[in-house]
């Protein structure tokens, strides 16, 4: 098993992984499911940590998962350089996430982006930013680290997706293909999690991950 573990190709090794552990039956569905998972484990330990604050270390959390899952298979997630970024913080040139093949092939491409209420903006400026870091433009993702009041993130998941489908303008070559945004979320069932995917010309897919950061109801957001 080990040896056809380092042998295999991705497309061929995630059917060779059992469905009880992941149904995911091509890379990107995979990996997709992957980081669902790594977000909700990184979201049933976040209140136990302290000083988690800004979107790099909601990342680092989910990208120590991602490695632990994907280490027996021979793939490995890094915060890799090389990419454009005009963050305010002080990491000038790094992606938020790479997700490499056994052979160092590169698989998939996180950016991350906080939102604390819908900026069209904000959102506009990252998914454009996630075209700019690879020639292959595949397997690419946005996590959004939801951080306004949980009384609002249903709300403003569904103004996120107006915003991807309506306000923000992609690259020439990959516009919008219009009414095409699919919300999986009841697929993954995760009450704090909602995944959706948006096509774009030239074949390509764009994921999205919305991470509801402020999951626990206070008394105040009851009454």
């Amino acid at each position: 098993m080990i040896a056809t573990l380092l042998s295999a190709k991705p497309d061929i090794l995630v059917n060779l992984i059992p469905d009880n552990v992941n149904d995911g039956k091509d890379p990107i569905s995979h990996i997709l499911n992957e980081i669902v998972v790594a977000a909700n484990s990184m979201l049933s330990n976040i209140n136990a940590l302290p000083n988690v604050s800004d979107e790099d270390k909601y990342s680092d959390i989910i990208s120590m998962s991602l490695n632990s899952a994907m280490k027996m298979y021979y793939w490995k997630v890094s915060r890799a350089n090389g990419g454009f970024s005009d963050s305010s913080l002080n990491n000038p040139g790094q992606i938020d996430m790479k997700i490499f093949g056994p052979n160092n092939e590169e698989l998939a491409i996180c950016e991350a982006l906080n939102l604390t209420y819908n900026n069209n903006n904000e959102i506009s400026k990252h998914c454009k930013k996630n075209f700019n870091y690879s020639p292959s433009k595949q397997g690419l993702f946005m996590l959004v680290y939801y951080k306004g009041p949980e009384r609002n993130y249903l709300s403003t998941w569904e103004k996120y997706k107006d915003s991807i489908q309506n306000k923000v303008k992609f690259p020439e070559s990959y516009k919008l293909i219009i009414g095409s945004f699919i919300d999986h979320s009841d697929k993954h069932n995760r009450a704090a999690i909602r995944v959706g995917t948006s096509s774009h010309e030239s074949g390509i897919i764009l994921h999205h991950v919305f991470i509801n950061i402020n999951y626990k109801v206070t008394g105040k957001e009851v009454g």
